[in-house]
């Protein structure tokens, strides 16, 4: 099932060999285990962000998450959890060199899903968009503890 999503449902397939989005694919036991669709993007930051950066526009670089799949069944062995603490520990080291500032995906509405975010260092911003979908944004630390990520 996971590689249907990778071919065709999420174009993650298609993206990537436009050179518009990134796509990894996660082995387990010699297994597809997991998929992560991420690329470079511009967010927009709150207006009292904006203010204290002296910033005169409301976006700032970002890498959007497009998409996180665990298969089902692998589901709850930590690997969405080292997903993201990779995907966080690179952003960090690219935004050295790169500037970027956030990392921001859409969530479903389920509340495990949206906890599952929350215990990875990211935050409700309290957009919804038409699918339902939760905005959920992580703003990358000034320094990082190797040991956290």
């Amino acid at each position: 099932m996971i590689d249907s999503y990778i071919r065709t449902h999420y174009l993650a397939r298609r993206d990537h060999s436009l050179g518009i989005a990134s796509t990894t694919v996660v082995y387990f036991n010699k297994e597809v285990a997991a998929f992560f669709t991420a690329c470079c993007t511009r967010v927009g930051i709150p207006e009292e962000e904006s203010r204290i950066l002296g910033l005169s526009n409301l976006f700032v670089p970002a890498i959007e998450v497009k998409f996180i799949a665990v298969r089902e069944d692998l589901q709850g062995n930590g690997i969405g959890s080292a997903i993201l603490k990779t995907i966080i520990a690179d952003a960090y080291f690219f935004s050295e060199k790169f500037a970027c500032r956030y990392i921001f995906l859409w969530s479903v509405p389920d509340p495990r899903s949206l906890k599952f975010y929350k215990d990875n260092f990211f935050e409700e911003t309290g957009l919804v968009n038409s699918d339902g979908l939760h905005m959920m944004m992580l703003r990358l630390p000034e320094d990082i503890d190797e040991d956290e990520y």
